[in-house]
């Protein structure tokens, strides 16, 4: 009897120190995590005009700042923006919250439940961030700017920027338009309006 109990306080030990350890590692994580990155990270939006052509828009750069909830926590809230050289926006923004669990590190857009991911088999720097979106097999890669235990308040308008103009040549290549008017230069001519109807991630998209 006393041989089992030993071996069940022993395995219950065993399972505690694997806990905590864990949790140490998440903490250790989410302190690197937490802070100002930017570089590619796959964004893009639909656009749809009130002729019914659709759009999409490719980001080439992205501003996200990672908040922890509390001083060492491994979760808490993040703001991102992204920026578009071409289309009718030149950035727009997305609120969201994010946890590291268990090595992995969940990210939720509260406003699009689509835009949802997990990031594993990840490299976690204090200058480079790169992994995977849900198992895909593009890598992203960040390049932080400051960091969240050595930095001054990251200040900015998260809003939308409206162009003027949009810049037609490169449409006419062929290039960033899903619809089959692609190819056709008068469907590209005139400052439609319209509405961003779905926000997404190429590299989440792009799996096996």
């Amino acid at each position: 009897m006393r041989t089992i109990l030993h071996k069940i306080s022993l395995l219950m030990s065993l399972v505690v120190i694997s806990i905590l350890t864990s949790c140490d590692s998440d903490t250790e994580k989410s302190m690197v995590l937490a802070g100002q990155w930017q570089g590619n990270f796959g964004m893009y939006y639909t656009y749809t005009t009130n002729t019914g052509r659709i759009y999409e828009f490719d980001s080439y750069d992205t501003d996200i700042v990672f908040y922890p909830d509390h001083e060492y926590a491994s979760y808490g809230y993040g703001k991102q923006v992204d920026y578009y050289n071409y289309g009718p926006y030149e950035y727009e923004y997305h609120y969201f919250l994010w946890e590291v669990r268990y090595g992995k590190i969940y990210i939720e857009y509260p406003s699009d439940p689509n835009l949802n991911t997990v990031i594993t088999q990840y490299h976690l720097a204090n200058n480079i961030f790169s992994g995977y979106f849900n198992g895909s097999n593009t890598m992203f890669r960040m390049y932080k700017m400051t960091d969240f235990y050595d930095w001054t308040p990251y200040v900015n308008y998260y809003s939308y920027s409206s162009r003027s103009e949009w810049q037609y040549n490169y449409y006419a290549k062929g290039r960033g338009v899903t619809s089959a008017e692609a190819n056709d230069s008068t469907a590209l001519i005139g400052d439609e309006s319209g509405t961003i109807t779905s926000h997404g991630n190429r590299f989440s998209e792009n799996k096996e």
